[in-house]
């Protein structure tokens, strides 16, 4: 979908090439993560793929179709482009931002209007209460989205995104990080994204490209860039903290542990009996659709002797994370709510078990000394 073939870029003032010779292959719904140190070469490299910046030498291709014999205007309505600043006109509303490249492509209202409204609700922001507010009256993870949105307005089938997720807080980060990924899931758009973040570009790319000093060093699969450094500088840039970023390839399903005992919220106290009698006292308690509503702790309401009003000491967990989420997501949620464990559900509610941070602990350590996590991880 997106090919650089020799391509370079030099600049009169600067001594030796920004970017150097450059060679890349993004292929068709994969997400291509450019990341170096500052100065390397990454951002202008994107926007020499929808020349905003003007290659020296070299062609650049986007569907096979070379981009330097295409009106520059003409190209970039047909690739998405998402920046770190977001970039939303102030004086539009959310409805009016989103809606630009489609007015623009000369689309009907009624289409622009169900296409705005189809993507604030993909990006978690609802219509009746967004459409209508101006950026100003946004927080930097809603303008972020809005950003998003904006970019996938006219459906392009690529995507540029520069640091997209890096004005906002480490939470609001990991958090559109994955809604990004559950979207992608979904649309399967080709995208190039440049971070400065390694540990990003491990969770989000399907191929990482290394950049330095505008050449590039290595353009592998997360995978191999952890195991497989290709040389020194990849290899500090990558970190000695290989067990932490190992946990954003592996996902919770590894080490899901499914035997907590579940109850329905209509079960009878004899139940609830059975179960204290084996011993058992964190109980999940599920909805009739199996979906989580909460625990409950037996051993105290045997010690109260309330077993047949137990329905009132179930508790909320405070937080649940997804099941396609990995094994930092976990970790993350964990320190983020100061809890120990925490539930995994899937994308419509319904519980699938429980993940704690022991488990995650000991997994990690039993892999890494039998030498089996990168076999776990590489497949």
């Amino acid at each position: 979908m997106i090919r650089l073939k020799n391509v370079s870029k030099y600049y009169k003032k600067k001594e030796g090439a920004a970017v150097s010779n450059l060679n890349l292959h993004v292929e068709e719904g994969k997400i291509c993560v450019m990341v170096g140190p500052s100065g390397c070469g990454k951002t202008t490299t994107l926007k020499m793929i929808n020349r905003i910046i003007e290659p020296s030498d070299g062609n650049i291709y986007v569907n096979d179709k070379n981009v330097m014999e295409q009106n520059p205007n003409e190209l970039r309505l047909k690739i998405g482009y998402v920046i770190q600043k977001i970039g939303l006109f102030p004086h539009y509303t959310v409805y009016e931002n989103v809606a630009t490249v489609p007015k623009l492509l000369g689309w009907k209202e009624e289409k622009i209007r169900n296409r705005a409204n189809e993507l604030l609700k993909i990006v978690g922001l609802s219509p009746q209460e967004y459409a209508k507010k101006y950026p100003n009256q946004l927080s930097g993870g809603q303008k972020q989205r809005v950003g998003v949105a904006r970019a996938m307005a006219a459906n392009p089938p690529v995507m540029l995104m520069d640091e997209p997720f890096g004005a906002v807080d480490p939470i609001t980060r990991n958090q559109l990080q994955n809604e990004f990924l559950k979207i992608q899931k979904k649309m399967k758009k080709t995208i190039c994204f440049v971070t400065h973040d390694i540990d990003e570009a491990i969770k989000m790319g399907d191929k990482i490209a290394i950049m330095c000093d505008g050449k590039l060093v290595q353009y592998d699969t997360p995978e191999n860039i952890l195991f497989s450094p290709k040389n020194e500088f990849v290899e500090e840039f990558v970190g000695s903290d290989r067990a932490l970023k190992v946990l954003n390839l592996l996902k919770v399903d590894t080490i899901l542990d499914t035997s907590l005992p579940k109850i329905s919220i209509d079960t009878d106290s004899d139940v609830l009996k059975k179960l204290a009698l084996k011993g058992q006292d964190h109980v999940v308690v599920l909805d009739d659709e199996e979906k989580l509503v909460g625990y409950i702790k037996l051993r105290k309401i045997v010690e109260r002797r309330s077993l047949e009003k137990w329905d009132k000491y179930i508790k909320r967990y405070v937080s649940t994370i997804d099941e396609d989420s990995s094994l930092k997501n976990a970790m993350v949620s964990m320190l983020q709510f100061d809890v120990f464990n925490i539930p995994v559900i899937s994308e419509n509610g319904v519980y699938k078990g429980i993940v704690n941070f022991n488990m995650i602990k000991s997994y990690i350590s039993e892999e890494y000394e039998t030498n089996n996590i990168v076999d776990k991880v590489v497949g």
